[in-house]
């Protein structure tokens, strides 16, 4: 720099450059170059470094690289209209709102794994519940007359009646198991409820007629009603305990209110369509069971 610069006016003794206005032209010497473009620093004349960049960014007509392998954005556009190209459009109107069997059960194995654990957490209270009046009833056989006195309402009545009575009696009991599943207790006071009564009434028959008469006149419709019976207490319950988390916050009120979608979902497409099957079959098969065989 001393070789460039004469006539100083001004010293910069650590850089070395004697005068400002011939720092001015080293800089330009130095940084220019011969074609007027701007060197950045790289090796690369600016007018060069953009033809370069035109040349490996750009392709032939005009489509830019985007790092990915593709040469063209035309291209990208048709590599993404190819992947999509295999989904159906959304349906519309009617099509809509009629699920198809695959989506329903889809959606309720779904909801019936988010309440596994409250399901085995309501067995249980429900096995329990009967171990419970099965020895009550053992110790004070007293405990079957209420039962018997309830019994009572359903005789004299025709197989399709007796059906239609038995799923309006238990519709009644499952709603009231979701919709005051916000209580907590209430679902598993019902289903306690509910095992003592099935303990009393085992116990009872296993003494007076056999474990076998009993069996065969709750096997065939239990099968479905219990498992029902359970899920819906399981369903109350999980609604309770999620209100109770979003009250603390640590569930969201969008996921609260898909909670409860779900819970009336599982209550009037499966849980009462089933137990209108079960009070059919108890009706009209149990009742024959029992005549044939006792």
């Amino acid at each position: 720099m001393k070789e460039i610069g004469q006539n100083s006016e001004f010293s910069d003794d650590e850089r070395g450059v004697s005068d400002s206005d011939e720092r001015y032209e080293w800089r330009q010497d130095t940084d220019v170059s011969d074609n007027e473009g701007v060197s950045d620093g790289e090796g690369f004349d600016l007018d060069e470094r953009y033809e370069w960049r035109q040349d490996t960014d750009v392709s032939d007509n005009g489509g830019f690289s985007d790092g990915e392998g593709f040469s063209d954005s035309d291209e990208r556009y048709g590599w993404r209209q190819d992947d999509v190209s295999d989904f159906e459009p959304r349906p519309s109107g009617s099509e809509q709102n009629s699920l198809p069997p695959q989506s329903y059960f889809k959606k309720l194995k779904s909801i019936l794994l988010n309440h596994r654990l409250y399901f085995i957490g309501i067995c249980l209270v429900f096995f329990a519940s009967v171990v419970l009046g099965y020895i009550l009833s053992y110790y004070n056989p007293e405990f079957i007359l209420p039962i018997f006195e309830n019994f009572a309402d359903f005789e004299n009545e025709t197989s399709f009646e007796l059906a239609i009575k038995l799923f309006l009696n238990n519709s009644l009991v499952v709603i009231l198991l979701v919709l005051l599943g916000f209580l907590l207790i209430v679902p598993l006071l019902i289903i306690f409820i509910n095992g003592l009564v099935i303990g009393i009434v085992f116990e009872y028959f296993a003494k007076e007629a056999s474990p076998m008469f009993f069996l065969v006149g709750i096997i065939p419709h239990g099968i479905i009603e219990l498992p029902m019976f359970i899920l819906a207490g399981a369903v109350g319950f999980r609604i309770g305990v999620r209100i109770l988390l979003c009250l603390f916050g640590t569930v969201s009120f969008p996921d609260l209110k898909k909670d409860i979608f779900n819970a009336l979902w599982i209550l009037c497409l499966f849980i009462i369509p089933m137990l209108f099957a079960a009070a059919f079959i108890e009706a009209y098969i149990t009742g024959y069971l029992l005549e044939v065989f006792f």
